[in-house]
């Protein structure tokens, strides 16, 4: 089997608010993903609590189809929350996921200005296809975490307001492995030194 490596680098920056004195401030975390070839975008990056299984909330989210393109390419969502795909361009669009092992769904051709909706209620990463133009691929990752974020440009990562205490980081990519580290948050600066993680063939989280 094929594997890949991936060096995981996590900059860990907590700020907690002045004057705060107890162990729930919120703080401020953030970090980059590096891959073998540089750094990683369009990651699906989500904090899960150590021992806390309270539900957490579903939202909305859009993912347009412009310029033959899925815009933004990712989405991070909450089991439960309904994503929107409506139809900018002058052609006809398709959106469809082909399940493997997830819940397959497709939801037709249509023109614009035509949206469509889908909600998401499995956990995992599902791949964004469409049978008119098969360049266009596109992802929901849907998390169980309050505290979820996508990498930019530039690899990077920032959760705002993560209450101190223990937990487990995820990183979701369509090439890599899940880290699954453990995080402990306080009031301070952390630095995870760098990780080489593997990644194989396959696919995990429904992706094709």
């Amino acid at each position: 089997m094929i594997r890949l490596a991936m060096t995981f680098t996590l900059a860990v920056c907590l700020a907690c608010s002045r004057g705060a004195a107890t162990a729930w401030a919120q703080s401020t975390l953030d970090g980059v993903v590096r891959g073998r070839d540089g750094v990683v975008t369009d990651a699906a990056v989500f904090l899960a609590p150590v021992g806390d299984s309270t539900a957490v909330r579903p939202t909305t989210a859009r993912i347009d189809q412009l310029e033959l393109m899925f815009v933004p390419r990712i989405v991070v969502v909450t089991p439960g929350s309904t994503v929107e795909f409506p139809n900018s361009d002058a052609v006809l669009h398709n959106v469809f996921h082909p399940g493997n092992g997830t819940r397959g769904f497709d939801l037709g051709t249509y023109p614009r200005p035509e949206a469509r909706t889908f909600t998401f209620q499995e956990v995992g990463l599902f791949v964004m296809l469409c049978h008119v133009h098969p360049e266009m691929v596109g992802f929901v990752a849907v998390v169980p975490s309050e505290h979820r974020a996508t990498t930019n440009e530039d690899g990077r990562f920032v959760f705002a307001g993560v209450p101190a205490g223990e937990y487990r980081l995820h990183v979701w990519h369509r090439r890599f492995a899940d880290p699954d580290m453990p995080i402990t948050v306080r009031g301070k600066r952390t630095t995870v030194s760098p990780m080489l993680l593997p990644a194989d063939t396959k696919r995990p989280h429904g992706t094709p």
